[in-house]
């Protein structure tokens, strides 16, 4: 994995869900979701620091909550995440 190429990309995720205006789309696309949950296996941790980043700009936002709980693989990767770090 080129994680140059990711880190990039991930900034660049992170600026589009800094606008709110921009979740509804964002959300019904499920992209930015589905490869920050993919991401959140990483040992990199700026990879890792984005993808917290970017799920924490969702949750703020309360009319997401629902899409990131129904979307397999969020919540299994948050759960996989915190138990590798507990470990």
């Amino acid at each position: 994995m080129d994680c140059n190429l990711t880190i990039q990309t991930l900034e660049a995720y992170k600026k589009l869900t800094e606008e709110i205006s921009n979740h509804n789309q964002l959300l019904k696309e499920k992209t930015i979701i589905l490869y920050v949950a993919t991401l959140l296996d990483s040992k990199n941790r700026e990879v890792l620091d984005l993808c917290l980043d970017i799920l924490e700009i969702f949750i703020k936002n309360n009319k997401s909550h629902e899409v990131l709980t129904v979307t397999f693989g969020v919540i299994e990767a948050l759960e996989s995440l915190s138990i590798r770090l507990v470990i």
